[in-house]
């Protein structure tokens, strides 16, 4: 093999994308990313949960578990989201309508594992975090981390008297 770059040399034509030294790829948990794409799927096509719910879990064949956290946060998000929309907008400082769709669903299933699944804070903003870069790219993560961090300061009972 000659110096590098001389013909032949399979490290002059083979170019690699190489990330910025300190940024990760997302990890998006599997019950997570189901529940938003249920939500998703009912948001823009108007689509019934249960059978958008029984559709996305059969096919992205969910553990047991996994299947019971994404059915728990699609309903839970579905039942309190006019409690979740008033608490983000609160904690954000703009509409709900002015939010894109795709970031609003994260938020409002982070919300929920927040103030009603008593989900560890640091798991509910990593996780949506990450469920935010996957779909909508790296510009709203911080919005989301700082929105649900604002949300994880009060309890769900200060949420209901404040809002």
């Amino acid at each position: 093999m000659g110096p590098r770059g001389a013909p032949g040399d399979w490290r002059a034509t083979h170019v690699t994308q190489q990330r910025p030294r300190g940024t990760r790829r997302p990890t998006v948990d599997v019950a997570r990313r189901a529940a938003y794409d249920v939500l998703h799927e009912v948001g823009s096509s108007d689509a019934y949960a249960n059978l958008a719910l029984s559709a996305i879990q059969r096919s992205q064949e969910l553990s047991i578990r996994d299947a019971g956290f994404c059915t728990e946060v699609v309903n839970g998000t579905l039942r309190y989201r006019g409690l979740l929309d008033a608490v983000i907008t609160e904690c954000s400082g703009r509409p709900t309508d002015k939010l894109d769709p795709r970031v609003l669903d994260v938020l409002r299933m982070g919300t929920y594992q927040l103030l009603l699944m008593d989900t560890d804070a640091y798991a509910a903003v990593d996780t949506s975090v990450n469920l935010v870069r996957s779909v909508a790219g790296e510009a709203p993560a911080g919005l989301v981390n700082a929105v649900l961090r604002k949300v994880g300061t009060k309890t769900r009972e200060q949420w209901l008297q404040k809002v």
